[in-house]
């Protein structure tokens, strides 16, 4: 049994991070897991679990910069409380954290750079995007493996430096325990969506571009478009449910029974959605359910 770290940043959607976790406790690991908050710190924590069971929480501020500074600091005190045997980074700068550990400590603690998108403009801001640039090169470079969800993120790292021996692509997995669902007469004007609620990921706008078209709406997520969403439908005569955020299991129920088209429509807002790997489009496709999707990401 070994004793290992994730670091990770995340929101109120659960992820492949998450998947992964669960699969390391399957094989009986001990696993502790610090996660960030994902973008938006206003009245958020950082919290670390021990085999999924809550140790610290650490409240959390929208301090700008500062906030990634924040995350280090914290991956760092944890590293070294913690003393894992594997450190795995779900991102660039929770990996670089786990690499800078190993410097400062003199170690050789084997790091995974794990199933990461890649995102070119991350910040909008020249100097920002240069130091996140900076990096993910050095992570790229340093990591002993680099798991990327796409070949589009992996054909990017290899231009950062990445070696293809230390390079694997596994697209976003979904755990499904009970793969079956019965016969469906499909209605083409009924629509599912699970996800985060906001401009990149698209739903408002394909809503609003469609709403003729639409009868109801039935979503599992939460994010910044969330209140327009619902006022809009309400508008339109749209029967709209949104259950916030809930378990895997609890989306695989809903899908296993929903009669209906689902949908992951992406737009460009944001140029990390290029490099993506949306876990919902398997979710989808593995209960029947005909999936509606833009022609961005590397899936469609």
């Amino acid at each position: 049994m070994a004793k290992i770290l994730l670091i990770s940043h995340g929101n109120a959607i659960s992820g492949a991070i998450d998947r992964f976790e669960d699969y390391l406790l399957y094989l009986d690991h001990e696993v502790f897991k610090l996660q960030h908050p994902l973008d938006n710190y206003s009245n958020q924590y950082t919290q670390l679990t021990k085999n999924h069971e809550s140790l610290k929480r650490h409240p959390r501020h929208q301090l700008s910069l500062f906030n990634y500074i924040i995350d280090t600091v914290l991956s760092l005190k944890t590293v070294f409380a913690v003393s894992p045997d594997l450190i795995v980074g779900a991102n660039n700068i929770d990996s670089f954290a786990a690499i800078f550990a190993n410097k400062v400590l003199f170690r050789h603690t084997p790091v995974i750079f794990f199933a990461s998108d890649y995102s070119e403009n991350r910040f909008n801001n020249k100097l920002l995007d240069k130091i996140y640039s900076a990096v993910e090169k050095q992570v790229d470079r340093r990591a002993n493996l680099v798991i990327s969800n796409t070949h589009r993120a992996e054909k990017k790292r290899i231009e950062f430096g990445l070696s293809q021996k230390r390079s694997l692509v596994i697209p976003n997995g979904v755990s499904i325990m009970n793969p079956t669902f019965p016969k469906k007469n499909i209605n083409k004007k009924a629509f599912f969506y699970v996800g985060t609620l906001n401009p990149g990921h698209g739903l408002f706008d394909f809503i609003r571009m469609y709403v003729d078209g639409i009868a109801s709406l039935t979503v599992i997520g939460e994010g910044a478009d969330s209140s327009k969403l619902a006022s809009f439908c309400n508008q339109h005569a749209v029967k709209f449910t949104n259950h916030g955020r809930q378990s895997q299991s609890f989306v695989h129920k809903l899908l296993r029974k929903f009669e209906g088209l689902g949908l992951a429509p992406y737009t460009s807002a944001e140029r990390y959605i290029y490099f993506c790997s949306p876990m919902k489009i398997s979710e989808y496709i593995a209960y029947g359910v005909p999936v509606v999707t833009s022609n961005i990401t590397e899936q469609s």
